[in-house]
């Protein structure tokens, strides 16, 4: 054990000359240098606060279903703690995720993609917005991760609804939504199936 005592000294000797390097090097950065770095790290303290006030986008947000939408963890790269199928139908069974937002503005919404063999090819979305209502339809057995279904005009204060039925020819399946405010893109909101 002899030997340890001068390798643990060396050690420490070696990361003590690593942090005044390190120092060292900080001091003579030129005056962009540290203004860039300044401005980077002003930006990243600015985007973290604001995604801690979670609250900012929604007022209220629920999910309603109608039929039966049983949690699933089959298929991987789901959204949150499960997505949500529901087998071929007619359309009676529905899916609905309901918000409100704390300032009107235009928003890209999309939805998470749970992709696989025997999902529909067209799961109905049907956004209701301030200009009406968009049906939109989404090829489930392919794809990954958010797909956009469009840009929307939500209203502050006043319940909005994104719906997705059974009425597809395959399985459809209810994973999340995402808002992103289009007039500041740092501002974006996830709604998962399990609220």
């Amino acid at each position: 054990m002899k030997w340890l005592k001068p390798i643990l000294s060396l050690f420490f000797l070696v990361f003590v000359m690593s942090v005044m390097i390190g120092f060292k090097h900080v001091e003579f950065l030129s005056a962009q240098e540290k203004s860039i770095i300044e401005y980077y790290k002003e930006e990243w303290e600015r985007r973290e606060e604001r995604k801690a006030e979670s609250s900012y986008i929604m007022s209220h947000t629920k999910v309603n279903t109608v039929g039966t939408w049983s949690a699933s963890t089959n298929a991987f790269g789901y959204s949150g703690a499960n997505y949500q199928p529901n087998a071929k139908g007619t359309g009676e069974d529905t899916f609905t995720w309901a918000f409100k937002v704390k300032r009107s503005d235009q928003y890209q919404v999309f939805v998470h993609q749970v992709p696989a063999f025997d999902r529909a090819s067209n799961a109905p979305f049907t956004v209701t917005h301030a200009q009406g209502e968009d049906t939109i339809t989404v090829d489930q057995r392919s794809g990954n991760e958010w797909f956009e279904l469009g840009t929307y005009s939500f209203d502050k204060d006043k319940e909005w609804k994104i719906t997705l039925s059974d009425a597809g020819d395959g399985y459809v399946i209810a994973d999340a939504l995402k808002l992103v405010s289009v007039s500041d893109p740092d501002w974006d909101v996830v709604l998962e199936n399990d609220r």
